[in-house]
């Protein structure tokens, strides 16, 4: 869910709470964890700041896969210039 431009992760589905100095000394295990579908939330000086969760269907963007087709028409005519044109510019 997302709010305000914020991540707002589902409560129930956190598995628990991390402090900064755990998660700094035990940061490769929680990743693992992570990739396992759990989810925490990471606090400092007792207030949460930040959730530590999966990525999942991030695909990177492929250039030129079409997120343009059909709603962008390019003119036959598109690199042909006019001649004041070209004349105005010495071409």
């Amino acid at each position: 869910m997302k709010s305000a431009g914020r991540f707002i992760p589902n409560v129930q589905t956190v598995s628990k709470i991390v402090n900064v100095s755990e998660l700094q000394t035990n940061f490769e295990r929680l990743l693992e964890e992570v990739e396992r579908s759990e989810h925490f939330f990471i606090e400092r000086d007792g207030k949460l700041v930040a959730v530590l969760s999966a990525c999942r269907n991030l695909e990177p963007r492929k250039p030129g896969s079409g997120n343009w087709q059909g709603k962008v028409r390019i003119a036959d005519d598109f690199d042909d210039l006019p001649d004041e044109f070209l004349r105005a510019f010495n071409l």
